[in-house]
């Protein structure tokens, strides 16, 4: 079997038992690994009617053909479930080497069914499949618990996906940590972990593994071309040099950065919380994952008494600006140290920047006080910040609150909170402002997993003027396609980044390589017949499949009680323009261009319900009845 390992390892917590798992090509072919297949599994298993953490909801860890496969970038593995926060469907996926070495353990996934009665950890070791005893590792952070079963096990080589005391405690924006700081962060699928009292997956290949892929040799020649144009490409050499957080400069220039709660700019702050800043403060050195010819990670350390961190995973661009820019706070030691607190924890630094934003507006509303806290909660207090995370985490006091989402949270606010929240389908939005570009707004209203900046980060590089030519801005729209601000082309563009996402998640590959503007989607389907041997049709068939892998995660969430009502922007983003020192920007007219976008994605209007000729165009129609 070329580019899968042909078995999925199915483990039932109720009863303790395991079992291997086929699925038929027919199958993988349409839904390839990832999050696509992922998406088919839990639409046909996860009853409707159950919330994220009921013991019939299950958790799958997937891997795709690229995982491990010797194409470039291919450490990825995906988690999908019904999401805590809102019981629609759930994906985050991570890098680091958990997920290459899952699948070289002989497995391409594995589904977590039922709960377990106390705390245990699945080991996959050589072949061997146990459920261990995990009560001495509950209560202890992301990192202690890999430290804690490689002693126990004697085995260094382990590769360990876990959760810290945030999915134990069941927020529900909690994370899945491996590699002591790769997040699959978004979604709080580390709380449905916590909720199966399922504290860890730890693996090991057998020896000698090695993944089949149909042509090696063309594939090895394809993968060195590939990485060649990496290592020439101005965009990678930037990620390589400056990391994810290189964006915080570029982005402030043109208003991509979130502050003071989207809703405020910040020109002159920047300067601390740069890539350049953590390059002459923190940084130690460049790290990678498996696969990878980028190296965008940055190793750092902290000696400031005050933030002291020992030497490991830096912020990346989305928790320097969740967690920096958005709380108004300038301080890298300080971003760097919850940051770490929240990797331990386990914690999305998304929602949990965007959370402690509106718990400072709210504090600066009058909404909550210092009484209800326990200290003061005011714009820029790093102090704040990181005594507002740990509470969270413990579920303390009115944080307790909190570690529901911050859309719960502002219901039991009021309507005042409401105005301010900035979240869609429940989970908060990232760190890059709609308001800055109508593809990215558009994706965060319509994609069926929520405000994610990554099933629509190739638009990021329209910004820059820097992205290929695959996905419809070309000028046969006109000129003003490639302008972020403006509404024309934006829609066909939308879906076709979307669906190209959505793609590149079920194959598993990272997105800092996928927007890298030298490469196409033409590069991609090459890679993906030579890994599966699957016809070269993949040129025109690479965006379809990821058409219908999106469509399928949205008729899970229509199965689950979504409507159309559920594609929607915040107030704050509708109805309050960009500050006008970043351009004078429009305001964005959502309803024309969400009519615009049901049409071509051939969605009712009037219901939300994916039309039946649609469904039959995408071979769904054996799969999906409305």
């Amino acid at each position: 079997m070329r580019g899968y390992m042909g078995k999925y390892l199915d483990v039932n917590l109720d009863n303790e038992s395991v079992q291997d798992l086929e699925i038929e090509e027919e199958i993988r072919e349409k839904f390839i690994g990832g999050l696509g297949l992922g998406a088919y599994i839990c639409y046909k298993e996860i009853p409707k009617d159950i919330d994220g953490f009921d013991s019939k909801n299950i958790i799958a860890f997937m891997t795709g053909p690229y995982t491990a496969s010797g194409a470039p970038a291919c450490s990825r593995y995906e988690v999908i479930s019904k999401s805590p926060l809102n019981g629609l469907l759930g994906a985050a996926n991570a890098g680091g080497f958990f997920g290459p070495e899952l699948k070289l353990s002989g497995y391409d996934g594995i589904i977590i069914k039922g709960k377990a009665a106390d705390p245990v950890y699945l080991l996959i070791n050589e072949g061997e499949v146990e459920i261990k005893d995990a009560s001495n590792i509950w209560g202890h952070d992301s990192f202690e618990t890999e430290d804690k079963i490689r002693n126990e096990r004697g085995d260094d080589g382990l590769k360990i996906a876990s959760i810290g005391q945030a999915g134990e405690n069941l927020v529900k924006f909690a994370s899945i940590m491996n590699d002591r700081g790769r997040a699959a962060g978004r979604n709080g699928l580390g709380a449905i972990m916590g909720s199966k009292k399922l504290k860890a997956i730890a693996v090991k290949r057998k020896p000698g593994t090695k993944i089949t892929v149909a042509k090696p040799e063309k594939l090895k020649e394809l993968t060195k071309l590939i990485n060649k144009s990496i290592k020439s490409n101005m965009v990678t050499k930037m990620f390589s040099t400056h990391g994810t957080p290189m964006m915080v400069s570029l982005g402030s220039i043109i208003g991509d950065v979130p502050v003071k709660n989207f809703q405020s700019e910040w020109m002159d702050n920047f300067y601390g919380i740069t890539a350049s800043s953590i390059r002459k403060t923190i940084l130690i050195r460049n790290k990678t994952c498996y696969g990878c010819a980028v190296a965008c990670k940055r190793h750092v350390k902290v000696d400031v008494p005050k933030y002291k961190m020992e030497a490991g995973s830096g912020p990346e661009y989305e928790a320097v600006a969740a967690l920096g820019s958005n709380c108004m706070i300038n301080n890298i030691f300080a971003i760097a140290k919850a940051n770490d607190l929240c990797n331990r924890f386990g914690l999305d630094v998304i929602s949990a920047g965007c959370a402690t934003a509106f718990a400072m507006e709210a504090y600066e509303k009058g909404l909550i006080s210092k009484e209800d806290l326990g200290y003061e909660l005011n714009w820029g207090s790093a102090e704040g910040l990181i005594s507002l995370i740990k509470d969270i985490v413990l579920r303390k006091g009115i944080a307790k609150g909190l570690g529901e989402g911050t859309r719960d949270f502002a219901r039991e606010l009021g309507e005042i909170a409401e105005e301010f929240l900035v979240e869609v389908k429940g989970l908060e939005v990232p760190m890059h402002e709609p308001r800055a570009n109508i593809v990215m707004a558009l994706n965060y209203a319509t994609s069926p997993l929520g405000a994610k900046h990554t099933t629509a980060a190739a638009s990021i590089f329209f910004m820059y003027g820097m992205s290929g030519p695959d996905f419809g801005h070309t000028a046969k729209y006109s000129i003003h396609a490639l302008d972020p601000l403006l509404p024309e082309g934006k829609v066909k563009t939308t879906k076709n980044i979307q669906d190209y996402h959505y793609m590149m998640d079920s194959v598993t590959i990272c997105d800092n390589l996928s927007v890298v503007p030298v490469l196409s989607n033409h590069y991609f389907s090459a890679l993906t017949a030579l890994i599966t041997g699957w016809p070269q049709k993949w040129k025109t068939q690479f965006l379809k499949t990821g058409e219908r892998i999106l469509n399928l995660c949205r008729a899970f969430n229509l199965k689950h009680g979504a409507t159309k009502n559920d594609d929607y922007l915040p107030r704050r983003i509708l109805e309050n323009p960009l500050p006008q020192s970043l351009g004078k920007a429009p305001l964005i007219k959502l309803k024309p261009l969400l009519q615009q976008y049901y049409m071509i994605r051939g969605w009712d209007w009037d219901t939300g319900q994916i039309t039946s000729e649609k469904l039959e165009e995408l071979s769904l129609d054996d799969i999906v009845k409305n």
